[in-house]
């Protein structure tokens, strides 16, 4: 069954000599028997015991284990011998206090995955005299049931081989006979070796006893014997022994006999003095002889990987936060820090711009989705290309496409070329495009430069009853206009300004006492008309369109006292309100169905230029004229014109008319008033020039350079465009761009769900085929600007992250290590029954699993908390609509792994570092 050849150990302290504990040692044992190993202290017996175990680990030689060297052994192949074929039983007892007494006998079936029942537990306890005693607890428990409990641990697999390191030691005389009689019975069928100091029992119970001495085997002796009957008078005679009745006397006669019977022996035998039983063994010995000893083959060697339920894993592990709880209190505190310092980076570094923007415009309670297309030009240079909506213009094929792909309902917005740009004042008091005539701009409306009160539209947009309802406004006075007639609605954002300006109607002719109507709400407005593109439009109806004013009142507030940063911010501020005026309906003419088409009819006689044309006139060094809006004679009022010559009924492609301002800034620009420039006819240059995307920029060609003659010019009264030239017919036809049929903007209601409002922020920020329709809206407009810098911190928080959770992981790997000292003993009592470094781990994993899970919970929390304070607190104090952090089930998710990761690392680690010790130093504690 076992056999060591050559087997040494060499203890090598730190200081002084090396001690050689057993010294080229050679046995084999029998299948069964009661086997002792004697010796005085040092002399190698418990070390031997030990290595037979897989305890301890040989310098040299080899144990055989039915005929299977252990030579390529690793530790995890010795925990499994100690499981399959081994049952331990120490001086110390060494069973678990965390368990009661059926549950430490029900661990050594488990770790060989056995069933555990009742009936196995009870009986097992009847046979070594603990009937009842399985919910026992240890500290409920003497010395000698301790030892019969770990006797019982032992037994209950069934091992092949017991061993038991002086299991008397710490018992008084009766209990250790006992437990020396529960072992002897044992022996009759399984290999029982015992190491013990105790002579006297040895040679009572053992079939063998192995003296050594100074790691050297000095006796080997196998005993013999045989029971007779003790209740005879005088001397009985044995086979090898003669007893001798209590308080006899020997005769001559009986010295004759006796030295006859040694005549006859041979061999000589044992004399025995008896006792009070009635039966009596009488021993003897002789040296061992180990050729009767049949080798096994290999072939019977089978290894139980042992697999400590995750149970009793728990069990184990979880006791250990009982002890040192100021420890785990801190560790806790610290780790959840740690953790949550994670998981606030992890938000930021986890950026990405679709989320980001889709929890903004929740945020924010942004109303509306307005669409812009786009196109990509690639570049060869450092830039990889760009999104240019300039050119861009949407169709119906445009609003089919982004209905179908958002699920929302769209309405072109038109706003026409030959409107000037909203965020200048028309010097001139009579823009197309604003109302600043008909209210009183000698109103205060800020101390600052800028204005948050709307003083012109941004646009043309149908307003039916289905975006009315989907956008969430409210219909505040009157009713929605007929696209039939020149109706339009208002916001009450734009009836805001008249309540603090007062109203009047549109005049041709500045009177010299202007007289303003109080307007007291925005229902006052309904029933007024508003000059646009020298149409009277009449207010039908006033929405409320849900519009926050007062987010920018502090932008009319005295600012000269702010520093660098606040102004920062308010320009970004104020950048936040213009696109909120430009593209949705806050500033929109609201009008009926159809109505933008008649606008469009009506606009097609004034064009603004074709985006891939310019034309430029000049007169040699003295000024360069570069108008943009186009109109030909048949479209425009002819008796308005202040002809420079005869009038014409026509003009030819050398003949051109220009608007007043054109010729106002010639003059101004040759140092000269415009009634002197108009002295002399005006012959200027012309070159028409047309300019296209390549490569890395723009590429202009000139296409025709010739002479033009300046007829006639259109003074301001007379007309609604300002830097235009009216051509001849082909020239017209050539450069006009004309915008029927399209449209600036696509407009709809934005989605009260995150999961829509993610589905059109995504397709907005997805290019096909070159073309994209941008999401345009407050939010977008300062996230696109602050993309590049959320990316830039992304990374940076991304190393913030990793250097927390290494943190969380050394927290959790110093309070493990604490924690392993602590149970040291109780691994090394695992490892002696069989259990594996997985076993171990599983215990030490349990325990940071539980530490782990509350931190989970405690971080996870404090990161959602942080994370709206965070955000509520930066979007307070900077203005910005951008929700910089995002907490989602992302971090959720990434808490959670980065928790059971570091439990994981933090366990294996030092629990790895332990596995390999041997078990014996685990044991004693070393």
């Amino acid at each position: 069954m076992l056999e060591v050849r050559n087997l040494t150990k060499v203890y090598k302290p730190k200081k002084g000599v090396p001690v050689l504990a057993v010294d080229h040692v050679n046995l084999r044992f029998p299948d069964k028997g009661m086997v002792f190993l004697l010796g005085k202290s040092g002399s190698g017996k418990s070390t031997m015991l030990n290595l037979l175990g897989g305890l301890d680990i040989y310098d040299d030689g080899e144990i055989i284990i039915k005929g299977k060297s252990s030579k390529n052994f690793k530790q995890k192949d010795f925990d499994s011998y100690r499981n399959t074929y081994l049952g331990f039983i120490f001086q110390e007892y060494n069973i678990l206090e965390e368990f009661n007494v059926g549950a430490n006998i029900a661990l050594a079936l488990q770790l060989q995955s056995q069933k555990v029942t009742d009936e196995k537990i009870n009986q097992i306890l009847e046979q070594v005299d603990l009937a009842g005693y399985g919910n026992r607890k240890p500290n409920e428990l003497s010395g000698g049931q301790k030892q019969r409990v770990a006797i019982a641990r032992a037994l209950v697999k069934d091992p092949e081989i017991i061993m038991a390191d002086e299991p008397t030691g710490a018992l008084d005389s009766v209990t250790g006979k006992q437990v020396l009689d529960t072992l002897k019975k044992l022996s009759r069928d399984k290999l029982v070796i015992v190491v013990s100091h105790d002579r006297e029992f040895a040679e009572h119970y053992a079939d063998r006893i192995i003296e050594m001495s100074d790691g050297h085997v000095i006796s080997d002796m196998e005993y013999f014997g045989e029971e007779v009957d003790a209740s005879n008078e005088g001397l009985t005679f044995g086979s090898d022994s003669i007893l001798v009745a209590p308080q006899y006397h020997l005769t001559q006669t009986d010295l004759d006999a006796i030295n006859e019977w040694l005549e006859v022996k041979g061999n000589g035998g044992t004399i025995a003095v008896g006792n009070q039983s009635d039966s009596y063994v009488l021993r003897s010995c002789a040296p061992t002889d180990e050729s009767r000893i049949i080798p096994q083959i290999a072939s019977a060697f089978r290894l139980i990987k042992s697999k400590l339920p995750m149970r009793n894993a728990f069990k184990i592990g979880a006791s250990g936060l009982k002890h040192k709880k100021i420890r785990l209190v801190i560790t806790i505190l610290l780790s959840c820090v740690a953790y949550g310092l994670f998981g606030l980076a992890d938000t930021l570094a986890s950026y990405d711009h679709i989320n980001t923007c889709t929890k903004s415009i929740m945020d924010s309670d942004i109303n509306y989705a307005t669409f812009q297309k786009a196109q990509f030009y690639k570049y060869n240079g450092l830039m990889e290309g760009i999104w240019d909506s300039s050119d861009s213009s949407l169709q119906d094929e445009d609003f089919e496409k982004i209905e179908k792909n958002t699920g929302i309902k769209v309405v072109g917005a038109y706003v026409p070329q030959t409107w000037d740009t909203y965020d200048s004042y028309d010097s001139y008091g009579s823009s197309n495009h604003t109302f600043q005539t008909q209210y009183d701009t000698n109103y205060t409306f800020t101390k600052t430069d800028y204005h948050i009160y709307a003083y012109g539209f941004s646009g043309y947009a149908t307003l039916d009853q289905e975006m009315l309802d989907a956008s969430g406004f409210h219909l505040i006075a009157g009713r929605l206009a007929d696209g039939r007639k020149d109706e339009m609605v208002i916001s009450s954002y734009i009836a805001q300004t008249f309540m603090l300006a007062g109203y009047r109607e549109y005049q041709e002719n500045e009177e010299s006492t202007v007289r303003y109507e109080t307007i007291k709400e925005p229902a006052d407005m309904v029933g007024k008309t508003i000059r646009i593109d020298g149409v009277d439009m009449e207010i039908v109806g006033v929405v409320d369109t849900g519009f926050d004013l007062e987010r920018y009142k502090s932008l009319t507030e005295d600012n000269r006292g702010l520093n660098s940063m606040d102004l920062i911010l308010q320009t970004a501020l104020n950048g936040e309100l213009q696109r909120a005026r430009e593209l949705s309906f806050l500033q929109m003419i609201m009008v009926g169905d159809g109505y933008i088409q008649k606008v469009q009819e009506r606009n097609s006689k004034i064009c603004k230029i074709k985006p891939e044309y310019y034309i430029s006139y000049h007169k040699g060094e003295e000024y360069d004229i570069y108008p943009n809006t186009l109109s030909r004679l048949d479209q425009i009022d002819q008796s308005k014109v202040i002809w420079l010559g005869e009038p014409k009924k026509s003009l030819s492609k050398n003949e051109i008319i220009l608007t007043q301002d054109c010729l106002e800034q010639a003059a101004e620009m040759k140092g000269i008033g415009l009634e002197e420039l108009l002295k002399d006819p005006i012959e200027l240059n012309y070159q028409l020039g047309k300019t296209e995307r390549v490569g890395e920029g723009w590429e202009e060609e000139t296409e025709l350079e010739d002479t033009v003659q300046v007829v006639g010019y259109l003074p301001y009264e007379s007309i609604s465009f300002y830097e235009g030239v009216v051509l001849d017919d082909q020239s017209f036809e050539k450069l006009a761009y004309s915008e029927k049929g399209k449209y600036t903007l696509a407009i709809g209601a934005m989605p009260k769900s995150a999961s829509d409002v993610k589905k059109i922020v995504k397709y907005a920020y997805t290019g096909k085929g070159g073309v994209r329709y941008t999401l345009q809206n407050s939010v977008t407009y300062e996230l696109d600007g602050l993309d590049e810098v959320f990316k830039a911190l992304s990374k940076i928080f991304v190393r913030v992250g990793i250097f927390f959770a290494i943190f969380a992981s050394v927290m959790m790997a110093t309070f493990i290590s604490s924690s392993i000292a602590y149970k040291k003993q109780e691994i090394g009592i695992l490892r002696a029954i069989g259990a594996r470094g997985s076993d171990v781990f599983r215990i030490f994993f349990s325990e940071s699993f539980v530490i782990a899970m509350i931190n989970f919970v405690l971080s996870t929390t404090g990161v959602f908390i942080a994370t709206l304070l965070v955000n509520r607190l930066a979007r307070r104090s900077t203005g910005l609509l951008v929700t910089i952090l995002n907490f989602d089930l992302r971090q959720v998710g990434l808490l959670f792994l980065v928790s059971i990761a570091v439990a994981a690392l933090a366990s294996f680690l030092p629990v790895n570092h332990n596995a390999r010790k041997r078990p014996i130093d685990a044991i004693r504690n070393r």
